[in-house]
């Protein structure tokens, strides 16, 4: 009896701190990427992007970028001593010229065979005024995702390097990753789990096979790391195991 009371005392006391943690702590750290699931930002990310260029469609565009915001935070608190980037691919699946304003025609498009890959390194390797395909594709696979449905958009002058603006929305549904469970959490449309925005237009800065830059935002829901929770249902379970004994 006494060593089933200290188990008890160990088991209650582990469901305490677990929540004291969760009520104070708030944040999860996978593979070195910190944030707070609870937070009211979460999940809201965004980043920069350079990018191919579709002449037609069935071309498949390629492109890499990196995370600077994460939950409304800058790399330094997302990713401490890290970095958060990542490479994708699409193909154009359909484009069609819906009017001609005074910059050009334009079209709306949709792409298909979207494939998302993110990456966490400790290396910091990714610079942002030479920013390379090599730097972006490295470190350990944070979340990998497909799309859920086409995306869709609009561009101006879609079939000009020279002269595109446009963008489009979409949804990716995640299929693995180190940060897999945490955002395999199916609250967007159709059961998707990130909602993602992209924009491209010409790239300022010169970067060899990669003629346009854009941004990608991000957005979902993300679920607490399963350990603390396996935690407080293991305390509660002993602390439910004590009162029927004592019963």
């Amino acid at each position: 009896m006494k060593m089933f009371s200290k188990i008890t005392k160990v088991l209650s006391a582990g469901v305490l701190a677990a929540a004291a943690s969760s009520a104070f702590a708030g944040n999860i750290n996978i593979g070195g990427v910190v944030w707070d699931p609870a937070s009211p930002a979460d999940f809201q990310s965004n980043g920069n992007v350079y990018e191919t260029f579709a002449s037609q469609v069935g071309d498949t565009v390629t492109g890499f970028g990196v995370i600077t915001q994460f939950n409304g935070t800058t790399q330094p608190t997302f990713c401490p001593g890290c970095e958060l980037t990542f490479t994708f691919s699409l193909t154009l699946a359909s484009e069609n010229v819906i009017a001609v304003g005074p910059q050009g025609p334009i079209s709306a498009f949709t792409f298909d065979q979207v494939a998302v890959k993110m990456y966490v390194d400790n290396s910091q390797d990714y610079d942002q005024l030479a920013p390379s395909l090599a730097s972006a594709s490295n470190g350990v696979l944070f979340l990998d995702a497909v799309n859920n449905g086409l995306l869709s958009g609009t561009a101006t002058n879609l079939f000009d390097p020279t002269l595109i603006n446009g963008s489009g929305t979409g949804f990716l549904d995640v299929i693995g990753g180190i940060a897999a469970s945490n955002f395999d959490t199916n609250t967007k449309d159709n059961g998707s789990d990130i909602q993602y925005t992209s924009s491209f237009q010409p790239a300022q800065l010169n970067v060899p096979g990669f003629p346009l830059f854009g941004s990608v935002d991000l957005s979902g829901d993300t679920i607490p790391s399963p350990a603390p929770l396996a935690l407080i249902g293991l305390g509660l379970l002993g602390m439910g195991i004590a009162r029927r004994r004592k019963s």
